[in-house]
């Protein structure tokens, strides 16, 4: 409380990702007559390719904004949620467990920003170090209930190690490739929860034996990550296919994404975050339902999230309508991040286009 009042704050808090790869709000501390946003901040979405900061985190750089009326134009949806919370200037600094992002500690109206980002920076290295204390690592740390598949930190620890020998040798060949169900949520409503429990055992059961490895993890819902290796994965995905689709029993298809693991890889969340989008990127039909990541992907989701978040204003100027849908978005027409650097640090500042 001392440090909120010290610097004029109207909060301080922390978020860590929880067992399902989803952040949580596990701590906030706010200064008087400011209210909690705490409740309904929890399974909040990475959204690691949305938002101007998660792009910052993925580069190892800390995000902040002192303007918030300019961001408006940089990220109108973002812009909305903080201005319901009536804030002009925040900042926020990622940490990460042995090199893997796991979460962000963060301030609301800092007096002094000159201060706040450095002392943010040192704040994110000390959660590091309590990091084995952690929820994420408490609740991480048991087997998946449902198929009894091995631990989120237990595999993501594993694809670290992986990542490690691939750097020191680049020869070796290995894939993340993501899973999932086609329709499940349909799947569940039709059939029942205990069905789709049933369905979930029954890919895991698949995956397992097609791959012949322990490596296999379900971290939520329908979503399943394996490591495979480069020269066997083509075909172990089409067996994996080829059963659950003549599983007359449930009815249901997969699809799949692959991203080759290399020695430029210095998160385990971002090369999961790029085989879920190869997995999105499938053909929606049964001849092409897998495929390898791609760099375009990444840039033409973030493209997307920018037009969707810009849509009303280009229907009001008439730069779209329904006869002619041009618009005059370029390539060049993104953000302008401006880095400053202070210690050993990087910040991104939010500004406008």
């Amino acid at each position: 409380m001392k440090l909120v009042k010290s610097w004029g704050l109207a909060r301080a808090y922390i978020f860590q990702l929880n067992e399902k790869e989803l952040y949580d709000n596990t701590y906030e501390l706010c200064a008087p007559g400011v209210a909690s946003e705490r409740a309904t901040l929890q399974d909040m979405p990475r959204d690691d390719l949305g938002s101007p900061f998660a792009r910052a985190f993925r580069e190892n750089s800390g995000y902040y904004i002192s303007d918030m009326a300019a961001f408006k134009e940089t990220d109108p949806m973002l812009y909305e949620v903080f201005s319901r919370q009536e804030l002009s200037s925040l900042v926020l600094c990622p940490f990460y467990f042995e090199t893997d992002l796991v979460g962000f500690v963060g301030v609301d109206e800092p007096k002094d920003m000159s201060l706040a980002l450095p002392v943010m920076q040192i704040a994110s290295s000390h959660m590091s170090g309590l990091l084995q204390k952690s929820f994420y690592v408490e609740k991480g740390a048991s087997a998946d209930s449902v198929t009894n598949l091995c631990s989120v930190t237990s595999f993501r620890h594993h694809v670290a190690y992986e990542l490690a020998e691939i750097q020191a040798n680049p020869g070796l060949k290995l894939d993340l490739v993501h899973f999932d169900i086609r329709n499940f949520k349909f799947f569940n409503k039709e059939h029942g929860l205990k069905a789709g429990d049933e369905m979930l055992k029954r890919l895991a059961q698949v995956i397992v034996q097609e791959v012949g490895s322990p490596w296999l993890v379900r971290p939520v819902a329908d979503h399943f990550y394996a490591l495979i290796p480069d020269s066997k994965v083509d075909q172990a995905i089409r067996n994996v296919h080829d059963a659950i689709i003549g599983d007359e029993a449930f009815g249901v298809s997969i699809r799949a994404g692959i991203y080759p693991l290399s020695a430029s890889d210095q998160q385990v969340s971002f090369a999961m975050d790029r085989a879920r989008i190869a997995a999105n990127n499938a053909m929606n039909n049964y001849q092409n339902y897998y495929c390898r990541y791609e760099q375009k992907m990444e840039a033409d989701l973030t493209l997307a999230n920018y037009l969707l978040g810009h849509i009303d204003e280009a229907v009001a100027k008439g730069w779209i309508n329904v006869l002619n849908a041009l618009y005059p978005f370029s390539g060049n027409n993104h953000q302008e991040l401006v880095e400053n650097r202070f210690g050993h640090g990087l910040f991104r500042q939010g500004r406008g286009l």
